[in-house]
């Protein structure tokens, strides 16, 4: 009896210590949630590495290894431990493959994880701070690894990267490119994981800069926090008086690093509501271009920046009516240029001007250029002066190359220490001059075999032409390099004048004289200062004379300014008489 009942009385004492252990064990091995959901709106839903599905609603956790999905017409917006923050554009699917944070910064914090389809914006939070290198999102064709950002990514048929503040680095098998802080591009496209980035200098469409403007006023619900939101998972406002994971924002810091302004006021919890149709992501942006892990999410921070009081909540507004599905939409990548050569046109200052012999109804190619005092620069064509609005995002048309041609001639001129003048004649017979004429075929091109006259130069600052006044008079002949139906054309054969108002922009008493063996050519020019060009017309009074024949004139002459200052005028004309192409005129004109 008393085995019996030593029994009984250990029974009770034995489940316990074993109940204590079980759930002991069951506390120790409940993952860390890696952060929560401050928007839901729509179908948002987490998927186990099991594939077990779970819906999201504000304030639901998220854990690494989970799939977060938002449908068609669904956004969302999460907040990670360490203060990151992200957020989904519909039909996207983000996967947090690892993630460790611990406040104050443990050894061992990492946040990996990859963009699979759709499109986020994100604010990077301690852990890229502290590790750049132990911040990535993977993507198909790339990785995005940040030094502290604010970016923006979108997963189509390529992808395309924006970035706001701070920088990141992409990085695939074509090679690796750096976006934003010291970088020569802020916005980049990559076609497929084997072709490299290629930087642009305008948004890619349907990536939009965040604008500064506020979602309508909502109101908190300090009572659907004490029920944890339930039934409110449409409601933007998340006002957890804990919402900093790891701590209260660092007011001192956000006034010296600020530099992120908008001109209204309040918090996330007043700024946007389920109502409101926006999906918008409010938080503030420093210098440092990173969000430290105390900067709350609902923290509004006023500041005075060189004397301006300004407000550092950035509402950055996804524009998702536009969605990226294809290379074509996000891309202007053009396949006939490296990615040097493609860094060298966008990032350098050089213009162009190149034109074929005889072909005065086709008009003058020109635009960015990679100058090259050896002889075979690069000339890129889209359809603009560089002085219309068109010019900045029009794509390229078509590319120049020497390919096998004879370089005839090659000559420059020194302005001053920032502008050199280089020209020269790239000869197509017997081995023709290259044009490659499709953007996504290198291969494709037409060659030809007349000559070419070219030349390249740094334009001058439209601004500092705007501050010159008087009236200038271009006439002193620096070179010339041309030819024609007549024979060679030099600096001999030439007289030209050109009157330069800098108080109205009107350009007059332009005049162009050529003597070319049996050939007199009496070209008069007038026209307007525009950009950094004088932009000229060909007057009905022009003409060339072949005794005992008198012609009008077909063609044109480009002149751009260059120089510190604009003192050198720097272009080509382009000549043809009229009802006889067979008398023509073509060349490189420099004066001063």
């Amino acid at each position: 009896m008393q085995a019996i009942a030593r029994s009984t009385l250990a029974l009770p004492g034995l489940l316990l210590g074993l109940c204590l252990l079980c759930g002991l064990t069951s506390v120790q091995a409940a993952p860390a949630a890696a952060g929560h959901v401050i928007i839901a709106r729509g179908e948002v839903q987490a998927i186990s590495a099991a594939g077990e599905a779970r819906d999201l609603r504000r304030r639901s956790p998220f854990y690494a290894g989970e799939t977060l999905m938002t449908g068609t017409d669904a956004t969302a917006q999460l907040r990670f431990s360490d203060g990151a923050l992200v957020a989904l554009r519909p039909d996207t699917e983000f996967r947090v493959d690892r993630y460790r944070y611990e406040a104050g910064g443990g050894e061992g914090d990492e946040s990996i994880s990859t963009l699979i389809k759709g499109g986020l914006r994100t604010i990077t939070g301690a852990v890229g701070k502290q590790d750049p290198d132990s911040y990535r999102v993977d993507t198909p064709v790339a990785t995005i690894g940040v030094r502290g950002t604010h970016y923006e990514a979108v997963v189509g048929a390529g992808l395309a990267v924006a970035v706001w503040q701070g920088g990141v680095t992409l990085r695939n098998e074509g090679g690796a490119l750096n976006l934003g802080q010291g970088a020569n591009y802020s916005f980049a496209t990559i076609a497929s994981a084997d072709r490299p980035p290629r930087g642009q200098l305008q948004p890619p469409p349907g990536l939009k800069a965040p604008v500064d403007e506020f979602a309508p006023g909502g109101s908190d619900d300090p009572a659907g926090e004490e029920d944890g939101g339930e039934g409110e998972d449409q409601t933007a406002a998340d006002t957890d008086a804990t919402a900093t994971d790891s701590g209260t924002a660092d007011e001192d810091r956000q006034t010296s690093e600020s530099t992120a302004t908008t001109t209204g006021t309040g918090s996330e919890g007043d700024s946007a509501t389920a109502d409101s149709g926006d999906d918008t992501l409010v938080a503030p942006v420093s210098e440092a271009d990173t969000l430290d892990a105390e900067t709350s999410l609902d923290t509004t921070t006023d500041t005075t920046l060189s004397g301006t009081t300004t407000d550092t909540t950035l509402d950055t507004t996804f524009t998702v009516s536009e969605p990226v599905d294809t290379v074509s939409d996000i891309t202007t990548q053009d396949a006939r240029l490296s990615d040097t050569e493609w860094q060298q046109l966008y990032s350098g200052s050089h213009l162009g001007l190149i034109l074929e012999a005889n072909s005065a109804t086709q008009g003058m190619r020109g635009g960015r250029a990679i100058a090259d005092p050896a002889g075979s620069p690069v000339f890129t064509e889209n359809g603009y002066a560089p002085f219309e609005p068109e010019y900045a995002d029009a794509p390229i048309k078509e590319v120049f190359r020497r390919g096998g041609a004879a370089l005839d001639a090659l000559g420059s001129h020194t302005v001053d220490s920032n502008h050199t003048v280089y020209w020269g004649v790239w000869n197509g017979n017997p081995d023709p001059v290259i044009i490659q004429t499709d953007a996504t075929d290198p291969d494709v091109i037409r060659t030809s075999n007349k000559p070419f006259f070219w030349a390249t130069l740094q334009p001058t600052d439209p601004a500092v032409l705007d501050a010159r006044s008087g009236v200038v008079s271009y006439n002193n002949v620096i070179a010339v390099q041309g030819g024609g139906s007549g024979g060679q054309i030099t600096a001999a054969d030439v007289t030209f004048t050109l009157d330069v108002n800098f108080d109205t922009g009107a350009v007059s008493n332009g005049n162009l004289q050529i003597g070319n063996g049996a050939e007199y050519w009496n070209i008069d020019l007038a026209g307007q200062i525009k950009g950094s060009f004088a932009d000229l017309e060909i007057e009905p009074t022009s003409s060339v004379t072949v005794s005992p024949s008198n012609y009008g004139v077909l063609g044109e002459v480009v002149t751009g300014f260059t120089g510190n200052n604009g003192e050198v005028l720097g272009g080509g004309f382009l000549l043809e008489a009229q009802g006889d192409p067979g008398i023509h005129a073509e060349g490189i004109l420099l004066v001063d």
